[in-house]
């Protein structure tokens, strides 16, 4: 089934604080680009137990996506619907972004707090399901989309990432700053060498802003993205989801999770590799 997108940013909402966090920031980008929030529930076990004295769950819950939608309404003038339905987290929402047409998923995702538990490999199934990319949010206030982080590892890049950072600089106006893996491995380092010069070489034509550079340190990338994106104050981790590939120094999901689960809480916009972004930068 083809996915028509629609001006639309959804948000599954489990009435977390990260969720919240998620809503509010998605209600800005959508104010800024004249988007509409669409706030989404999916109704499971959880939300039995944490309502369990409820008589009308879908009204109770309904209800409550519609007080943030007002909360929401007060500050930005945007459009908003609310829908909560049946069903399981890592189907209904795949499902729901396709049925909304939506362009780009906002998630809150957390540690044991929150209830329907949507963090770590549970919040990494829910995005990988989804047909667009999608932002991840902890607590840590969003600061906007002025400088994102984008690592470029051993493992080859693919078009979805290129043209996500060419889309941000453009409509938002971001700056996007290269990261280079640091490896001894001639090879390695060879294909690096070649995968970001196709990158800039895409901006440049693009008119895009960035800055290129090498990672200090060898070893554990996921640690070493994440310090880099602290010392300079990155506002965003922009990332691929795809399980199939790796690295010198990783396999691709736990250092996924290790991304999105940062301590400094800083955004990750995750990206799924689909079958017309392979090998865009085949050598």
């Amino acid at each position: 089934m083809e996915h028509q997108l629609r001006d639309v940013i959804i948000v599954p909402y489990d009435f977390s604080e990260a969720a919240e966090n998620a809503a509010n920031h998605a209600a800005k980008i959508c104010e800024k680009l004249n988007f509409k929030l669409f706030l989404y529930h999916v109704i499971n076990r959880d939300t039995r137990s944490a309502f369990q004295d409820t008589i009308d769950l879908k009204g109770t819950v309904i209800s409550g996506l519609g007080d943030l939608a007002q909360s929401i309404a007060v500050e930005h003038k945007i459009r908003i619907e609310v829908d909560a339905e049946e069903g399981s987290i890592f189907e209904r929402i795949a499902e729901k972004a396709y049925e909304t047409g939506a362009r780009i998923m906002f998630m809150g995702t957390h540690g044991k707090k929150g209830f329907q538990h949507v963090m770590g490999s549970n919040a990494l199934k829910v995005i990988t399901g989804v047909p667009v990319p999608t932002v991840v949010f902890q607590k840590r206030q969003f600061t906007g989309f002025q400088k994102v982080l984008f690592p470029v590892n051993t493992f080859s890049e693919v078009r979805q990432k290129v043209f996500m950072a060419a889309n941000l600089a453009h409509l938002l106006g971001s700056t996007i700053y290269l990261l280079r893996e640091n490896t001894e491995i001639p090879e390695d380092a060879a294909r690096i060498n070649v995968i970001t010069k196709q990158i800039t070489d895409t901006f440049r034509r693009g008119g895009v802003r960035y800055v290129d550079d090498t990672a200090e340190e060898r070893g554990d990338s996921a640690h070493i993205v994440i310090e880099y994106a602290v010392e300079h104050n990155m506002d965003i981790i922009l990332i691929m989801t795809e399980a199939s590939i790796s690295s010198s120094f990783i396999t691709i999901a736990p250092w996924v999770e290790k991304i999105m689960m940062n301590k400094a809480m800083i955004p990750v916009m995750c990206i799924n590799q689909h079958e017309l972004g392979k090998a865009f930068y085949d050598l």
